[in-house]
């Protein structure tokens, strides 16, 4: 047998050996349908309990329901001689349970009810309730009421006795009416969110080792499933409960690396705390205190469900969940708090026109944190995102400064085909717009709030649509957070990530001569991302090239004093074909860079000149033929001889990258030394000739 707590009691011994009374003490027992249901009960004996209980069958198809009443107890059935109500409950077959909810309702006179939610395991399951005669008044009727858990219809049969009774032990069972855990909600059941399926019923739980909620579940990809309960009782309140423990018991056939479990609190206007849990197998534990000055008070507590991105998966865990009292710490030995996307109470995607969006949870290695994977889809001329909403009341200007943040974009090319703001919002509609400079991988971003704008933060919404007259579709990862760094009045990225060739905002082609050219953006898996792919053809007296600006604002002297040069010629015939030269152009001057012409991949670290050329206005890219001479004994014959033809057109394609870093502390010094040295040879070789055209002179005159 299995002892369950069911409303806050558990009473294993101490039962008086006063009066009790049970179905068989009542003057009608019958069978009550609802729709389409069919059922029929009599009495049994049970071999466990070697008395009578009632077989109940039933048959319940979607929409309807069935059950067992009882009524017309003894007058003795009163609180002087029965506090308590004793169920007992055994399904013929354990798998019916998975599809069937029950409760027991005592009614009393003028629809007067209490309701008790019984939640069977595996064989026989064994609840005590105190009775609440203050609603009740006098026991008239007992109703079993039976449900389809699901859309479809549930059958089966149940054995079922209860018994009125008194306890001997009141100062305990008061005790524990102040203990509540996850089967002290009144309702409970399963929601889906596409596809998905699940079903949930109370089973014991090897791995948690005690009674818990089992949890079976199917989720395409895409797709939300998992369990709400609700109705707790008014004793559970910031008065009588502080925190609250989750436990989560993945099996070990399950793959917890595929799986998002979250548990959202909420209060009766949509407040909601949200507490991830990132499960490993075996036996989870979290302990978190409840938010009450966010949420009021306990309306709901959900356990969501969701598959990774690009996942579909099946299976079964284990839920429990327990309300505690304990003394929260003083608040300044409490962790620093640290507002985030996921302290955000409401959550969802919007759509503007044809667009179509989702997002859900992650962890994320490359962050090595939680982050939100976006799937959108957007047609040209639409907008889609994702709203945030309800954040703490203590989110205010004088708690945080600075929002910041990290984009992915997965796939090469995303950056140029989506454009994203982050938009702040507050309660009178004022909006602060942060757009995001993109580069494909990971982006940071940071940005001031503007608190005399907004006045406060009512909603934060990811935008995102195309960044040109095409379609768009793709997944990116994102969070931002709320911090009370000050930041300077310029720069928009607290710590300049990667900016490459491809930041720039303008680009082109130009053309001296008889020259053409084309570029475009092509991924590398060398260099595992985009970069400039130009097609050209100059002839002897002409020149071609790429011409870029625009750089984003991070590049200047005090984050970046070098930059990568790359190309890629494929042919050897090229390779000794053409010349390449870099030019970084800015207010102050030019800085020329010779590059290396040799087959495949070939890459230059150069210092920038930034006392030369002031600011980075633009970075040019110039192909030449290569110029030949010819030093052969006939060029030197005779005068009249015929010169060598002049070399042909040359044509080809080449690969361009460019990244902007920094110089290596010995790098800087290795450049001094051989300055230095340079410089010193230079002087040494100067003084010899002197001392050989002059010194020699000298000296033999003085013979």
């Amino acid at each position: 047998s299995t002892l369950v707590l069911a409303g806050g009691l558990l009473v294993s011994a101490g039962l008086s050996h006063g009066l009790s009374f049970g179905p068989i003490d009542a003057e009608e027992t019958g069978v009550f349908t609802i729709g389409e249901a069919e059922g029929s009960s009599r009495f049994a004996r049970s071999e466990e309990y070697d008395k009578y209980v009632i077989r109940f069958e039933y048959e319940v198809p979607e929409g309807s329901a069935a059950g067992v009443w009882t009524r017309g107890y003894p007058e003795e059935l009163t609180p002087e001689y029965a506090n308590t109500v004793r169920v007992r409950l055994r399904s013929e077959e354990d798998e019916q349970l998975e599809s069937i909810r029950l409760k027991l309702e005592l009614k009393g006179p003028d629809e007067m009810m209490q309701v008790i939610p019984l939640y069977p395991g595996e064989g026989w399951s064994v609840f005590y309730n105190l009775i609440d005669w203050e609603a009740l008044e006098s026991v008239e009727e007992t109703v079993l009421v039976a449900e389809p858990s699901y859309d479809e219809t549930a059958r089966g049969i149940l054995y079922f006795d209860l018994e009125f009774l008194e306890t001997d032990e009141p100062e305990e069972r008061e005790a524990a009416e102040d203990e509540f855990d996850i089967f002290s909600a009144g309702g409970m059941g399963v929601f889906n969110i596409g596809d998905s399926e699940g079903s949930v019923r109370r089973a014991r739980s090897r791995v948690l080792e005690r009674e818990a909620l089992r949890f079976e579940y199917q989720l395409p990809e895409g797709t939300v499933t998992g369990i709400w309960t609700n109705e707790y009782p008014g004793g559970l309140s910031p008065e009588t409960v502080t925190a609250v423990k989750a436990a989560v018991g993945i099996p070990g056939e399950i793959n917890p690396d595929l799986l998002n479990i979250m548990l959202e609190l909420k209060g009766p206007a949509g407040e909601t705390q949200r507490v991830p849990l990132r499960v490993e197998e075996g036996a989870n534990a979290f302990k978190e205190f409840i938010d009450w000055e966010h949420i009021a008070q306990l309306d709901e507590a959900v356990f969501v469900v969701e598959p990774v991105p690009g996942e579909e998966v099946s299976g079964s865990v284990y839920f429990d969940l327990k309300f505690l009292d304990i003394e929260r710490p003083e608040e300044k030995d409490l962790p620093e708090r640290k507002p985030d996307i996921f302290s955000a109470g409401g959550m969802g995607v919007f759509n503007i026109g044809d667009s179509e969006g989702s997002v859900s949870r992650v962890y994320s290695h490359e962050t090595e944190s939680d982050l939100l994977s976006f799937e959108y889809s957007a047609p040209e001329g639409t907008v889609v995102g994702v709203w945030t909403n309800q954040y703490p009341k203590w989110l205010d200007a004088e708690t945080v400064k600075t929002v910041e943040g990290n984009i992915i974009l997965p796939e090469p090319g995303q950056s140029r085909d989506i454009r994203l703001n982050l938009e702040i919002k507050g309660p009178a509609g004022d909006v602060q717009t942060v757009p995001l400079e993109l580069r494909d991988g990971l982006n940071t971003f940071a940005a001031p709030i503007e608190w005399e704008l907004i006045e406060s933060i009512d909603e934060v919404v990811m935008v995102a649509q195309p960044a040109a007259d095409e379609d768009i579709k793709g997944t990116l990862l994102f969070d931002f957070r709320f911090t009370e760094t000050e930041l300077p009045e310029d720069p928009f990225i607290v710590e300049p990530g990667l900016i490459t060739l491809l930041d720039a905002e303008g680009m082109g082609i130009f053309k001296l001569g008889d020259a053409e050219g084309l570029i475009e953006r092509v991924y590398d898996p060398h260099a595992a991302r985009e970069v400039l792919q130009l097609d050209f053809r100059v002839t002897p007296d002409s020149a071609a090239g790429v011409w870029t600006n625009q750089y984003p604002g991070e590049v200047r002297p005090e984050n970046f004093d070098a930059a990568y040069v790359a190309v890629k010629i494929p042919e050897p015939e090229l390779a000794e074909s053409i010349s390449l030269k870099a030019e970084f152009k800015g207010p102050g001057g030019v800085q020329g860079i010779p590059l290396e012409t040799s087959v495949g991949w070939s890459m230059l670290k150069e210092p920038i000149q930034w006392s030369k050329i002031g600011d980075m206005d633009e970075i040019v890219f110039v192909v030449k033929p290569q110029a030949t001479i010819a030093f052969g004994v006939s060029q030197f014959a005779s005068p009249v001889e015929e010169a060598p033809a002049p070399p042909e057109a040359v044509e080809g394609r080449i690969l361009l990258d460019l990244e902007f870093g920094k110089m290596r502390f010995l790098e800087k010094i290795h450049g001094k030394i051989i300055m230095v040295l340079g410089l010193g040879l230079i002087l040494s070789l100067a003084a010899a000739g002197y001392y050989k055209v002059f010194g020699r002179d000298t000296k033999e005159g003085r013979v």
